[in-house]
């Protein structure tokens, strides 16, 4: 045996040691398939006598091709430099750098980014007088990234029948490249989609680099797009040195084009591969294991493999049932208190489905004096479109706020120019008053034309109507909603379909839950902004170890001592993206993507798994029912930890926190528990209440009571209630529960 292979297991071996022909390694989570790629690329130089620049190894991340770098270099020494590790992206970039002049890319082209690529699809849609309130920018830009993944170019476009802007977007498309070739541009889909032209259709080309290059090795292969697999297809050639590494049971990106069918079709696209297992775990205890092929071994097309490893036993499953997301997160707080007294902090990840859902973790944490870090995301109050909204609601405040006025003064766009805003910004200068004088108090006509005058007064009595709302004392939640909806916000977000539309109007809806949450408590508009404004600083002055929070998709190659999952319910996990608009049946590709996303998220833990959920979670401007996920009803019993009361010791390390506070709640129910409070067969639906006057209510803290009187209609019903304390109060619907 060779030395080099020494520190490897026997498939690891295999693996490292497999000289020519194509070979699909399955490597499971935590089975150490970046040391196989390292040691083989090492044991091809060093055994086989494989010349350096021979060896193309390819990954998805700059990080991981560093990583994958440095540990050649450690086993190679001097020269080791000459083997080509890179990203897709980078090696696009230097083939077309050598070669990009037979498809017409000139040597020294520029590069695109997202925002170079919007400002230029903003000036096509503007110069054929498309309406963009029907086709957004940034959905223009996702679907024809996602055609680019695909390596269609826009006559080859897939359009629906019933896709209404779909030739619109193909009309796009077309401006959209001949701009970018009269700029002598690519952006980050040409890197990819310009090279696999340039190889397919210039055998010269891909005959020099089929000569020059003779090992080829994919990391993360399941997370391939289609044009991805082409590149590495055509580079192969008939010799099929191909060495592909990856794991279906982690793909969870198709909804940017990677295609697990890519490796689940590995053996038939090439029917001479060897297949090599690698399922020994080195991360995670037996029991995270179990319960993390519990999930996966369900899904419907896979590889079928079963990891394990030498760390038997370990903790138990612990599960955390809350009435809704703000007692999840303030229960998971906790945890996180007790459990940082023995683990580092910074050893601590607490993971959800969506960004949005940061927001009250980060104020439990926060309430708690608990540092953490958003990984790979911004802090929940620093997102763009919250910043935006925030601004809106600080004019309404103090309209003559001249940095939140420059902030949004054309976000959404509203036609008003940066020369407009210099025209103003000089007016007020002069005047020695602030921008809000000049556009609404001053008797002075705006000497900005007619079109540009009209745009700034209908913009100024946006304002004005927000400002008479807190002035005729409007509740924080009033104003809230109606800073969203006057301003455009939520219509901007709701007409573009992209993944990043849908998720700022996530996060501007989970703004509006703060404001509902603190309304209940007595809070004003001033209120809640001090607030905000507090909680930013505090959390910039934090120091030390930090927990982690993050989204699963950005937990990825990541793990953690300790992982906190929360929101393990019915379209949270699996994400409401599963159902159709009308309930009617399941996408199964959409909830097989969810299973791995779960899977994913189990397998960062090393040493003991959290699973959170909430009874009611406030989604999309409601407050909706949630049933525990399916994927909880799938875990084997003896892998939760049994029936324990927390509560008595929560309390008084929470006393301070206010009235919220639980009473009573089991913070680590047994599973039969779970199945009786929660239904993993019935779809949740929204919480309607239907009240009356008469009719008994119940309240967190108030306590039971009759309804007396009902004013309006839905969540936002206010009901009279008299309590059998003897108190009368008036209660939002949303925070009662309906008993007859």
């Amino acid at each position: 045996m060779s030395a080099l292979l020494e520190s490897l297991n026997v498939q690891q071996r295999a693996a490292a040691s497999h000289l020519e022909g194509p070979l699909l390694i399955l490597a499971g989570a935590g089975s150490g398939k970046t040391r196989v790629i390292t040691h083989r690329v090492a044991w091809l130089v060093k055994e086989a006598g494989v010349s350096l620049s021979e060896i193309l190894a390819v990954t998805f991340t700059n990080k991981a091709a560093g990583e994958m770098r440095s540990r050649v270099a450690k086993l190679l020494g001097a020269g080791a430099e000459e083997v080509w590790i890179s990203t897709f992206h980078s090696a696009g970039v230097r083939m077309l750098r050598e070669h990009g002049e037979a498809v017409g890319v000139p040597p020294g082209f520029v590069i695109y980014d997202d925002s170079d690529q919007l400002s230029l699809i903003k000036r096509i849609l503007k110069d054929s007088g498309t309406d963009t309130s029907f086709i957004t920018p940034r959905t223009v830009r996702s679907r024809i990234d996602y055609a680019k993944s695909c390596g269609l170019g826009p006559d080859a476009m897939d359009i629906d029948r019933g896709d209404p802007t779909g030739e619109e977007v193909r009309e796009i498309y077309r401006r959209y490249q001949a701009a970018l070739r009269s700029s002598g541009a690519v952006d980050f889909g040409d890197l990819l989609v310009e090279t696999v032209s340039m190889l397919r259709n210039h055998s010269a080309v891909l005959d020099a680099y089929r000569r020059r290059l003779r090992f080829f090795m994919v990391d993360e292969f399941q997370d391939t797009s289609p044009v991805q697999y082409e590149l590495v297809r055509l580079l192969a050639g008939p010799a099929e040195n191909l060495v592909v590494v990856g794991d279906d049971d982690q793909s969870i990106y198709g909804w940017r084009g990677a295609d697990v069918r890519n490796i689940l079709s590995f053996e038939t696209d090439y029917p001479k591969a060897r297949v090599i297992r690698l399922e020994q775990n080195y991360r995670s205890t037996q029991v995270i294991l179990d319960a993390a092929h519990a999930i996966i071994e369900k899904s419907p097309e896979r590889k079928k493999k079963r990891l394990w490893t030498e760390r038997r036993g370990g903790d138990l499953l612990e599960l955390i049932a809350a009435k809704d997301e703000v007692e999840e997160a303030r229960l998971a707080a906790f945890r996180v208190e007790l459990l940082s007294n023995t683990v580092p902090r910074n050893e601590i990840a607490i993971l959800y489905r969506t960004n949005a859902m940061s927001r009250v973790v980060e104020d439990a944490l926060r309430a708690r004096r608990v540092p953490y870090q958003v990984v790979r995301g911004r802090s929940f109050y620093e997102r763009a479109e919250i910043r935006d909204l925030t601004a809106y609601l600080r004019l309404a405040v103090n309209p003559h706020s001249d940095a939140d006025l420059l902030r949004i003064i054309n976000t959404p766009r509203r036609g008003i120019g940066s020369r407009t805003v210099e025209r103003l910004r000089s007016a007020g200068d002069e005047a020695g008053t602030s921008l809000w004088s000049v556009i609404w108090d001053s008797h002075k006509p705006l000497d900005l034309g007619q079109a540009a005058s009209r745009r700034v007064r209908s913009f100024a009595e946006l304002i004005r109507a927000l400002h008479d709302l807190v002035i005729k004392g409007s509740s924080a939640y009033e104003v809230v909603k109606e800073s969203m909806i006057r301003s455009g916000l939520v219509a901007a977000f709701e007409s573009d379909v992209s993944e990043e539309g849908r998720e700022r109007l996530e996060n501007l809806t989970e703004l509006l839950a703060v404001a509902a949450q603190r309304e209940d408590e007595g809070y004003s508009l001033v209120d809640l902004l001090d607030e905000m404004a507090l909680l930013g600083d505090a959390d910039e002055k934090v120091e030390g170890e930090r927990v982690a929070l993050m989204t699963l998709h950005a937990a990825k190659g990541l793990e953690f001592d300790v992982v906190m999952m929360l929101g393990v319910e019915e379209r949270t996990l699996p994400h409401a993206r599963v159902f159709t608009d009308t309930a009617a049946f399941e996408d199964p590709e959409a909830l097989a993507e969810e299973r791995r996303l779960c899977y994913v998220g189990f397998t960062r833990a090393r040493s003991k798994l959290v699973l959170g959920m909430a009874r009611t979670r406030w989604v999309m401007g409601s407050r909706q029912v949630r049933g525990a996920s399916r994927f909880l009803g799938e875990l084997p019993a003896e892998l939760l930890g049994e029936r324990s009361r927390a509560q008595p010791r929560y309390e008084r390390a929470c006393g301070s926190l206010g009235r919220h506070e639980s009473q009573g709640v089991e913070v680590h129910p047994s599973k039969e528990e779970i199945i009786l409070d929660y239904s993993f067969d019935q779809r949740p639906e929204v919480e309607e209440v239907a009240p009356r006057p008469g009719g008994r209510v119940r309240h967190s803290l108030l306590g039971d009571g009759e309804i007396r009187r009902v004013d309006g209609f839905g969540h936002n019903a206010r009901f009279e209630v008299r309590f059998d304390s003897g108190s009368v109060k008036r209660v939002l619907a949303r925070y009662l529960q309906v008993l007859w």
